[in-house]
């Protein structure tokens, strides 16, 4: 294993973005880094991880620590209303914070045994449900497309 510049060893470093539920090409994207394999070898610990890269990731964590504490309880609330049915949390592609409340929302409703389900929004799926549908953006059509689009999939 490589010794690191920064002060984060490969599996931290890949803890951490699970933890934020990013995938690595979203990672990479926010990173601004050029490489796809740049991420897999960090986490792999083939590449040592600058500080600079650290730095970002964890700075990323704190403010979800953030969002998370200021946003759960209206998640918590707003879903409260399903207590058998399925329902679909919807993670969007750049909103890493809001990601991470929904994603500690998610664990909660598992953990009380409620149905629910992540799904990531696809903006061209969504247009395409509402103009099949009729509809216009909305939260309760987005709800909807969520529902429908797992229910396809599983």
């Amino acid at each position: 294993m490589l010794r690191n510049e920064g002060y984060l060893n490969a599996i931290e470093f890949k803890t951490i973005r699970e933890e934020l539920g990013l995938t690595q090409s979203e990672l990479m994207r926010l990173m601004n880094i050029k490489n796809y394999r740049t991420i897999q070898r960090w986490e792999k610990g083939e590449n040592v991880i600058s500080k600079q890269a650290c730095d970002t990731i964890t700075n990323l964590l704190n403010e979800a620590a953030k969002h998370i504490n200021k946003n759960l309880d209206a998640i918590l609330e707003r879903y409260k209303r399903f207590e058998f049915a399925d329902f679909v949390l919807i993670l969007y592609p750049n909103d890493v914070y809001q990601n991470a409340a929904v994603r500690k929302a998610y664990c909660r409703f598992i953990a009380e045994g409620k149905k629910a389900h992540l799904i990531r929004f696809n903006e061209e799926d969504y247009k395409s449900y509402l103009e099949l549908q009729n509809l216009s953006d909305s939260e309760k059509n987005r709800e909807e497309w969520a529902l429908y689009t797992w229910r396809k999939q599983r």
